[in-house]
């Protein structure tokens, strides 16, 4: 039997604050899998503190057993041309949880959760080369990229702050 095929127990929560370390470990696995662990920048005390702050929220899976198989981190924003909006900013299962759903349990609470706070639309940014690209179509989402000729710039912290220190 595959791991698709099984029936895979998870609870989508809330994250309490005493779950963000675990939830730090897991942003530091996303940063790993994607080769990019040189742009994980804040540490976890300022990740605790930005969420007890209410900087951002996140939901956690976890098993009955306790373990925590994913989370999402998410918040909402403003169109001009849509109203409210969410960002999904952060979506990741770990690895040995991959095609039991819980992908797709934690992306539609998180919808839900953006649903309950008016949002109408949201947005996430997916990298080119994950297999979740499929995913994401299958469940509607349109690559802005292909469809309207967008491009999404960053503004990195040193021309952040230069900018803000004139």
């Amino acid at each position: 039997m595959s791991n698709a095929e099984k029936e895979f127990v998870v609870t989508i929560r809330n994250a309490e604050l005493v779950d963000i370390p675990e939830v730090f470990q897991m942003l530091k696995e996303l940063t790993d899998s994607e080769k990019l662990p040189q742009n994980l920048i804040i540490d976890q005390v300022t990740f605790q503190k930005d969420y007890s702050e209410k900087a951002f929220n996140c939901l956690v899976a976890q098993t009955p057993n306790g373990s925590f198989v994913g989370y999402s981190v998410y918040c909402q924003t403003y169109s001009t041309w849509e109203g409210r909006m969410l960002h999904l900013r952060d979506l990741y299962v770990r690895p040995q949880q991959r095609g039991s759903g819980v992908g797709k349990k934690l992306f539609t609470t998180t919808m839900e959760k953006g649903y309950e706070l008016g949002c109408k639309v949201a947005f996430f940014f997916v990298m080119q080369w994950n297999p979740a690209v499929k995913f994401y179509k299958e469940l509607g989402a349109v690559n802005l990229t292909e469809n309207e000729n967008y491009h999404i710039f960053k503004l990195k912290s040193d021309n952040f702050n230069k900018i803000c220190s004139n």
